[in-house]
């Protein structure tokens, strides 16, 4: 099964956000794991690039970040 996950989704485990960290961590484990193919557009991860960097105020530590998810879900055209 193939998933678009929303921004959203990627930022609340991002800023581990309660209550919706928790369900939001068990989509990118369910992705990590197999069960299902992950996918952002290329809009998301610009969108994705620029919160994280207004929270983490390091340009290093946001690639970082979206190095990381990038290597788990597959990055699909607009």
């Amino acid at each position: 099964m193939r998933v678009l996950i929303d921004t959203c989704v990627i930022m609340d485990v991002f800023r581990d956000k309660e209550p919706f960290s928790i369900a939001a961590q068990q989509v990118l484990l369910g992705v990590e794991r197999g069960y299902f193919e992950g996918y952002l557009s290329a809009n998301q991860l610009t969108d994705i690039h620029y919160l994280m960097h207004k929270e983490l105020h390091s340009e290093s530590q946001t690639i970082n970040a979206l190095r990381d998810l990038c290597k788990l879900v597959k990055i699909i055209d607009t």
